[in-house]
């Protein structure tokens, strides 16, 4: 071989060893290249989302929005409901409220201390129903029932009554009538305080406690019975409505409202209004510590103020409620003129503090005097 052909083959394998140095360092700067900035398929793609829907994020605690706003209401409830459950309420049907005071939960305890109850009978006396299971009893039933728990109570020596009635059914009255008389022979002094009102039905109840007070304004006696039954006979001729009445005796169907009474309906009745007040008259007389004929001077429905009553022995007194309670002291023999709270269990304080809530129509049930029987007749003035 030449000399000019070994030069020529020299040169050709250092320009070959040139281009795959070349090639060599392309295809590293190409990997590092794709090193740092990855490049991926539609199927990469697919698998990364695939892996993360199965990934499981931390638990996050939530608390739902009903169970806060109920704890809240509950919490407010409770102490709303125990600041005012100590408290009285006038309502239409006779009623008594016991129940516990902050004091009484957070402030000195006398629950152990001698002392005087306080019995309030506000609105028409008569027996009515509780509203349900939720409800407090109300009427003559939650005053004898209060009656009695305080003849139990060794705590208790004397009760003063708070009296504040129009009067009402001869039932009811003769209920709470009779359960004071029993408070009486267990050796507890009973002072009755009239308000406003205490006529007929509230007299009957007042005469039995040992002294009565009432205010000068007061407006009080009223003793008699009332029997009303209404007859819209000439209403419904002329508006076309007829009654069938079918009976299984001629006085069955006494009082009803579509006819005329006949006469001998009218002595039956009268027999019963004459009957009652002769109880209404002895219950006063015997109360008053008078003779029959000495109340029936003035016991044909007529009314006093606290100043004629007095006049005429129907009470013992003119005062206060808070002179009832210095009556009560001094008639007890106590120290002092401490009010015994009433013992309540809590189904009975929960009652108190949601009966609003739980039964929330009542005081349109505890606002009329209603009855399922036509024979309704009242120690009440000013229904005939």
């Amino acid at each position: 071989m030449s000399e000019e052909n070994k030069s020529d083959l020299v040169n050709n394998e250092a320009k070959a060893s040139n281009e795959v140095s070349t090639e060599s360092s392309e295809n590293s700067q190409t990997v590092e290249s794709s090193e740092k900035n990855p490049v991926f398929t539609a199927s990469d793609v697919v698998s990364e989302a695939q892996s993360l829907s199965t990934m499981s994020l931390p638990e996050v605690p939530t608390i739902g929005v009903m169970p806060l706003v109920s704890t809240i209401f509950l919490v407010f409830s409770i102490l709303l409901g125990l600041s005012i459950s100590g408290s009285s309420k006038n309502i239409s049907t006779a009623s008594t409220t016991t129940g516990v005071s902050i004091p009484d939960l957070f402030g000195k305890n006398d629950s152990a201390k001698e002392g005087i109850a306080v019995v309030r009978v506000y609105g028409a006396i008569q027996t009515s129903s509780d509203g349900g299971m939720f409800s407090q009893k109300k009427g003559a039933d939650a005053i004898v029932e209060r009656l009695k728990k305080i003849g139990k109570d060794k705590r208790v020596k004397a009760v003063v009554i708070r009296l504040n009635t129009p009067g009402g059914t001869v039932g009811a009255s003769q209920e709470i009538h009779s359960e004071i008389l029993k408070l009486k022979k267990m050796g507890k002094k009973i002072v009755v305080s009239m308000a406003d009102v205490c006529a007929s039905g509230g007299v009957y109840i007042a005469v039995a406690a040992d002294r009565i007070l009432a205010n000068r304004g007061t407006i009080t006696g009223s003793v008699g019975v009332v029997f009303s039954v209404q007859n819209l006979k000439e209403l419904m001729a002329k508006i076309g409505v007829k009654a069938n009445t079918i009976t299984s005796g001629k006085f069955k169907d006494i009082g009803s409202m579509w006819r005329d009474m006949r006469t001998d309906e009218k002595a039956l009745l009268q027999g019963i209004v004459d009957s009652t007040f002769d109880q209404f008259l002895t219950a006063v007389a015997e109360g008053r510590n008078l003779s029959k004929d000495e109340v029936r001077k003035w016991a044909d429905g007529r009314i006093f103020n606290g100043d004629k009553a007095l006049e005429h022995k129907l009470i013992d007194e003119l005062g206060t409620f808070e002179d009832a309670l210095k009556v009560a002291q001094k008639l007890a023999g106590l120290k002092d003129a401490h009010i015994v709270k009433a013992k309540t269990s809590p189904m009975e304080q929960f009652k108190i503090m949601f009966q609003g809530v739980l039964n929330p129509f009542g005081f349109l049930q505890s606002s009329m005097i209603t009855s399922s029987s036509p024979l309704l007749f009242h120690y009440q003035p000013g229904r005939n």
